[in-house]
């Protein structure tokens, strides 16, 4: 009654949308390492941006700010650093493990001081790095999507 559609053989130039391809575990490896690459170049050099004409000074941490969710129990240390003869105060990332009274390495921008980070491994780069990480994640989930997951 209906004519029936053709099949693949007739047109070997297309392909079926959907299909899977197949793909060697060297090439699968090396798509995940430049992946990650990029994404960690990506997310680094945006971080190390901020570097470029930042300022460096030394901090004193003056306080510690509790999140505004009491399930999170998010700590944010509160640090006041001097700069152009002006005292500034800000508020650092969440969680990073500093008390009361503790000297840190502060990075600031010259003509902006009051946007400032602490310069440490936690204050600084854990975050950036983290990212990376969830990236990857996704790249991953995109690389097994579309070439499928074959043993």
């Amino acid at each position: 009654m209906f004519p029936r559609p053709p099949s693949d053989s007739h047109f070997p130039r297309f392909r079926l949308i959907g299909k899977k391809q197949r793909i060697s575990s060297r090439k699968l490896l090396m798509l995940l390492v430049a992946g990650y690459l990029v994404i960690l170049g990506l997310v680094m050099g945006i971080r190390c941006t901020f570097l470029i004409g930042a300022v460096f000074t030394e901090g004193v941490v003056t306080g510690l700010q509790y999140g505004r969710n009491i399930r999170a129990r998010d700590i944010h240390p509160v640090v006041t650093f001097t700069a152009q003869d002006r005292t500034y105060t800000f508020t650092g990332a969440a969680n990073v493990p500093l008390s009361k009274g503790q000297k840190v390495r502060v990075a600031y921008k010259k003509h902006n001081p009051s946007r400032a980070v602490i310069y440490t491994f936690w204050g600084f780069w854990f975050n950036a790095l983290l990212t990376a990480q969830v990236l990857l994640l996704f790249w991953v989930g995109l690389l097994i999507v579309y070439y499928g997951y074959y043993r």
